[in-house]
């Protein structure tokens, strides 16, 4: 089983962030959210990331396993780096955005129940919750074949040297793009 799905274990620990209110704990993440996107200060941007790695400690979660899972939409984050090549700390900028805003995510879900988060966006829009509900389950269904098709490369020796590490690396993420797309037009029918 993977580990995305220990986040909804997480959840139900106890902590004094677990215990701390659904609205607050969404107020605060979206406000760490949302000066993730907007600054340009790559201080900033670390100072956010460690301030979430300290949360994620202080709610006693397992650090490790959760920067492990906030690596995977790096994957993506780093294919748009790739096109700021040439543009100074920009591409390094994007990648820390990418992964605060994927830790802080982790950190939210796995300090509170879900379903609670729904229930409360609810309250405010229910056309919102329900395209953040489908988000939520569309971000598990992907990780779920981004970690499938890893481990079938793997039974193929595909990241036996670092120019077949690339060219497949390449291969499964074009394969994760298309089939995205494909499922994201299926739900849109």
């Amino acid at each position: 089983m993977s580990e995305i799905y220990l986040i909804d274990k997480f959840s139900s620990l106890e902590s004094r962030i677990h215990k701390l209110s659904t609205y607050s704990k969404i107020i605060f993440t979206v406000l760490l959210l949302v000066l993730s996107l907007f600054t340009t200060s790559l201080l900033k941007l670390a100072l956010i990331f460690f301030l979430t790695l300290a949360l994620i400690k202080a709610a006693k979660l397992p650090l490790k396993i959760l920067l492990k899972i906030s690596l995977y939409p790096l994957f993506f984050a780093l294919i748009f780096a790739l096109s700021q090549i040439g543009y100074g700390i920009l591409p390094l900028i994007s990648l820390l955005r990418a992964w605060n805003i994927s830790l802080l995510i982790l950190f939210l879900f796995s300090t509170t129940n879900y379903l609670k988060i729904f229930s409360l966006i609810g309250k405010i829009s229910s056309t919102l919750s329900t395209l953040l509900f489908l988000t939520y389950r569309f971000f598990f269904l992907l990780l779920e074949e981004i970690e499938n098709r890893i481990k079938a490369a793997k039974c193929r020796n595909a990241f036996i040297s670092f120019s077949k590490t690339i060219k497949n690396a390449g291969l499964i993420a074009s394969q994760i793009l298309i089939s995205s797309i494909e499922k994201s037009e299926k739900m849109y029918k």
